[in-house]
């Protein structure tokens, strides 16, 4: 498993990327059912009424349609459309920049998509059907600076902070970036500062960051591969690395 969402208070989706396909968990008797792809074959691609999987990573729904699921596709380099109730199948997207896609976010009212790639972030646009680079690229690196010019190792979880500024969990760095679309900048949060945690400090850094939850205006949850930690009033203290 890769990932999970709660479609109901009894039902919870499960990501199954090795297996490529998605199932269904009964959370009163546990018991895990196929909703869509095939679980014992290999990576494969296929839209319609019997859908197939390249490495699915992420699914969520659709704020444009509740009924329907976006999930991401590590292997096709795609965003795919799923409607719950048919369990139809149909690509919104694919490109070969969406190297790895993994990780993805879906702002209200545009329903706009940004993309978690390989090393960047990518932007979709629903209404002009276009995929834009937004920072990084597929070279890795850690520099902060101008959006493209800035460089990521490994990326995972995205977190808007408002329309025009986003979190970015960037892993192999060990680093929490801060992305500002109208500044035109991405800066590493608060590098190798210290902040105090129940009478003590802790250095900002986090080992390999999988996940990321804004709680509200100064705390987040950072999950890592070993721990669940909370770092708070950090949101707007940003140091420049090169």
């Amino acid at each position: 498993m890769i990932s999970f969402l709660q479609l109901s208070s009894t039902h919870v989706l499960m990501v199954d990327r090795w297996n490529n396909c998605l199932r269904l968990v009964d959370r009163f008797n546990r018991q895990s059912s196929l909703f869509a792809g095939n679980c014992t074959s290999g990576p494969n691609h296929k839209d319609g009424l019997s859908p197939l999987f390249d490495y699915p990573w992420l699914a969520m729904r659709d704020l444009r349609d509740k009924e329907k699921l976006l999930v991401s596709e590590w292997g096709y380099r795609a965003i795919r459309i799923i409607d719950l109730k048919s369990v139809r199948a149909e690509t919104l997207v694919q490109d070969d920049r969406l190297f790895e896609a993994r990780e993805f976010t879906q702002l209200k009212g545009s329903g706009d998509l940004y993309i978690v790639i390989v090393n960047g972030v990518m932007k979709y646009s629903v209404r002009d059907r276009t995929l834009t680079q937004i920072t990084g690229s597929l070279a890795q690196g850690s520099t902060d600076g101008a959006l493209l010019d800035a460089r990521f190792f490994r990326p995972n979880a995205i977190e808007f902070l408002s329309a025009e500024k986003f979190l970015l969990t960037d892993s192999y760095n060990n680093l929490l970036r801060v992305v500002d679309l109208e500044a035109n900048t991405t800066e590493s949060l608060c590098l190798g500062g210290q902040h105090p945690v129940n009478g003590g400090f802790e250095i900002c850094q986090l080992h390999e960051q999988t996940s990321i939850l804004r709680v509200n205006e100064t705390t987040l949850y950072i999950g890592t591969r070993n721990s669940i930690r909370t770092l708070q009033g950090l949101l707007y203290q940003t140091n420049s690395h090169s």
